[in-house]
């Protein structure tokens, strides 16, 4: 009984210092979030919100070139046919179109989500399609066959595209009033980026042998499709906003974002005569994909961007 009596006040006792430690622990954890939050607030004013528009030019950094070389006579007895090229997929400038909302705790700290869209053309000036093919050919009037090498460069056009991008921000945002009509802010925070688009025109040779051992070649223009991709990465952005009048005040910004680079295998959209334009037809695009392997495509997607825009403040 002694003992139990001795469990059952040891028992008691815990409960009771349990609750005071809750007693004296809840408000104390109560105002370290408060002071925090006041703290972050930066001045006790009351939370504020904001949302945007924001339009701009984006200037990537970073020429690259896509290479491709396929066989045109595989499974030849003499190896060593090629057809190789370099395109040029240099990014030029491009526009970017951003929305969004920042929460403000007090007057100077917030937190804004934005999604953003826009796109950038890609291209520029190529070097000569390169065009070797090894074969027999068996012309009268004896029609001994005889190995035969049929070489030549075609002058390429230049390539063009373009890369489009959508995706959102999460960024903490630090303003800093100059004046009642003036305000200084830095942004920065994470980026979530999805990147496809269009590349063209990658060659590709047909080839027969006619009579008299001739042979007869057609080139084609391969237009491709870039897959999606998405992206992680990061951003920071300078800006500055001016009050037009009560609630509406006009932003101007500069930023830098820092994505990963695109890195994504091509795919044939569509397949034109070099000389026609015509559409070819369904066998030679398959013709094509068969002989073609066509390599990743890898591409810079960070940028500066520059943009100007409403603020509405509620």
């Amino acid at each position: 009984m002694l003992q139990t009596a001795s469990a059952a006040e040891r028992r008691s006792r815990t409960e009771v210092i349990m609750n005071v430690i809750q007693k004296k622990t809840a408000p104390l954890l109560a105002a370290i979030l408060t002071a925090s939050l006041a703290g972050f607030g930066g001045d006790g004013n009351p939370p504020r919100f904001e949302f945007f528009i924001v339009y701009g030019p984006s200037l990537a950094s970073g020429a690259a070139t896509y290479q491709n070389a396929f066989d045109p006579h595989p499974g030849y007895k003499t190896s060593g046919s090629y057809a190789r090229q370099t395109l040029a997929i240099d990014p030029a400038a491009g526009g970017r179109l951003a929305a969004g909302g920042t929460y403000y705790f007090g007057r100077r700290f917030g937190i804004r989500l934005s999604f953003h869209s826009g796109s950038r053309p890609i291209g520029g000036e190529n070097t000569p399609y390169d065009y070797l093919y090894l074969y027999t050919s068996t012309a009268p009037p004896d029609y001994i066959p005889v190995d035969t090498r049929f070489a030549r460069k075609v002058d390429w056009p230049s390539s063009e595209g373009s890369i489009r991008e959508w995706g959102g921000r999460l960024e903490l945002v630090w303003r800093r009033p100059v004046s009642s009509a003036l305000e200084i802010a830095v942004a920065s925070g994470l980026s979530l980026t999805s990147a496809g688009g269009r590349l063209h025109p990658l060659g590709f040779t047909d080839q027969w042998e006619g009579g008299h051992g001739v042979l007869f070649v057609e080139d084609y223009l391969v237009y491709l499709r870039l897959p999606a991709r998405t992206l992680i990465g990061a951003v920071l952005s300078l800006e500055a906003a001016v009050r037009l009048s009560g609630r509406v005040w006009l932003r101007l910004e500069a930023g830098y974002q820092k994505t990963g680079t695109y890195r994504a295998t091509p795919e044939i959209d569509k397949v034109l005569s070099y000389y026609s334009l015509d559409e070819a037809a369904a066998e030679t695009v398959r013709l094509a994909g068969s002989r073609f392997e066509l390599q990743p495509l890898r591409l810079s997607l960070s940028h500066a961007s520059f943009g100007a825009g409403i603020v509405f403040r509620l």
